[in-house]
């Protein structure tokens, strides 16, 4: 039996939407803002976008494996995410909302 977690957190940002999305995007970075990562490693060359490979890793001891697989820029990302033990998928939405830039994962 398979069994669906559903993970959804929200942050408003105060910085304009190329800005967060340019940063938030750039995954080799991700231990600049989430607390359980230890290091991003970009694993492919070339512009950001659909194909584009990360191994995550976590302060737990174990890694992830990200891969872009839907891009729409300034507004979207889409990856799915692969270890030993679990496979997800991630999306991360950019979204105005009353003159405020809201960043919602899920």
């Amino acid at each position: 039996m398979s069994k669906t977690t559903r993970l959804d957190e929200t942050i408003e940002v105060a910085r304009p939407l190329n800005e967060a999305f340019a940063y938030i995007s750039e995954f080799n970075r991700i231990e600049e803002w989430d607390p359980a990562v230890a290091k991003g490693i970009r694993l492919t060359d070339g512009p950001l976008g659909v194909g584009t490979k990360y191994r995550i890793d976590m302060k737990a001891g174990f890694s992830l494996y990200y891969t872009v697989t839907e891009w729409e820029a300034e507004h979207r990302l889409l990856m799915t995410v692969d270890s030993k033990v679990f496979t997800a998928v991630e999306e991360i939405l950019f979204v105005h909302s009353a003159g405020s830039l809201q960043v919602v994962e899920g």
